[in-house]
């Protein structure tokens, strides 16, 4: 059981930190998260997962913002 787990988010304009609780061993979990960016276009977003007793994973993938529609 991984505990402590937390969610960090980063790049261009985005700087996101959450606590995501605990994971039992041998299971994955799903955590949606909704991030503002401070301008549009195509960045670098880096996912880091870290725990407190089952160490840390990083991915980064490149998204697209858009203007929002307001």
């Amino acid at each position: 059981e991984a505990t402590g787990v937390r969610l960090k988010v980063t790049g261009r304009g985005i700087a996101f930190n959450t606590a995501v609780g605990r994971i039992t061993g041998s299971t994955s979990r799903t955590v949606r998260v909704r991030v503002r960016p401070r301008r549009p276009g195509r960045i670098k977003a880096t996912f880091e997962v870290t725990s407190t007793n089952a160490g840390s994973r990083s991915t980064s993938r490149k998204i697209t913002v858009r203007k929002s529609r307001k």
